[in-house]
C-alpha cells in the first residue's frame, strides 16, 4: 500500500492519463524507460499504476509483469533516473503509436531518429494481426483480401471504442515542451 501510496503521489491520476491516455491496449518498455526517466517513478511502479487506473487490463499487466521479471528488471531496471530534465514529448508520442500499431518501426524511426536504439522489443505471446506491406503483397490475393477485411474489421472496432481516437483537439506549441 506504501508503495502505491508513493506512486500516486509521485504520477496523480490525471498525470497518468496525460502520459498514458485513458485506455490503452498496449503498453511498451520503450514508453516506461522514457516515463520513468522523465518522472522518477519505476517501471514496475507505472506498471501498477495503469492498472490500478485502468488504462491497462490486467491481462496486459500480468504478460508485461511477467517479461520484466523473465529480464531480471524486477530487481534491477535496465534504466536509471537521473533527475535530468529533457524534452520527451516527441520521443514519447512516438513510442506510443509505435506501441499502439498505429506506425510501424520505420515511420517512429523517420518520425524521431533513435527512439529506439539499445532497446529491445518484448517477445509477443500471439502472433501480430499488423504486417508489413511487403509481407502482405506476397500472400495469395484471397488471403491477402481476408487479411485487409479482418484488419478493417479490428480498426472499425477500435476507433469506435475509443473516443480520444477522435475526440480531440489539434496540437498547439505547447504540446511539444515538457511542462
Amino acid at each position: 500500500m506504501a508503495f502505491r501510496f508513493a506512486a500516486a503521489f509521485i504520477v496523480p491520476s490525471p498525470v497518468a492519463f496525460r502520459e498514458l491516455g485513458e485506455r490503452r491496449r498496449n503498453l511498451s518498455f520503450e514508453e516506461l524507460f522514457v516515463l520513468k526517466r522523465k518522472h522518477g517513478l519505476s517501471m514496475q511502479a507505472w506498471l501498477r499504476r495503469a492498472f490500478d487506473l485502468g488504462i491497462i487490463k490486467e491481462r496486459h499487466y500480468k504478460s508485461l509483469n511477467i517479461e520484466l521479471r523473465s529480464r531480471g528488471w524486477h530487481k534491477k531496471e535496465p534504466i536509471k533516473y537521473n533527475g535530468e530534465e529533457l524534452p520527451t514529448k516527441l520521443k514519447q508520442m512516438t513510442l506510443r503509436a509505435l506501441s499502439e500499431g498505429i506506425i510501424t518501426a520505420i515511420k517512429a524511426e523517420e518520425f524521431c531518429p533513435g527512439c529506439k536504439k539499445d532497446i529491445q522489443p518484448p517477445a509477443r505471446e500471439e502472433p501480430m494481426l499488423y504486417r508489413s506491406a511487403i509481407d502482405a503483397m506476397k500472400l495469395p490475393k484471397k488471403e491477402r483480401d481476408s487479411l485487409l477485411e479482418e484488419s478493417a474489421l479490428v480498426a472499425e472496432k477500435v476507433y469506435l471504442e475509443n473516443p480520444e481516437l477522435y475526440n480531440f483537439e489539434a496540437l498547439s506549441d505547447e504540446d511539444w515542451v515538457d511542462d
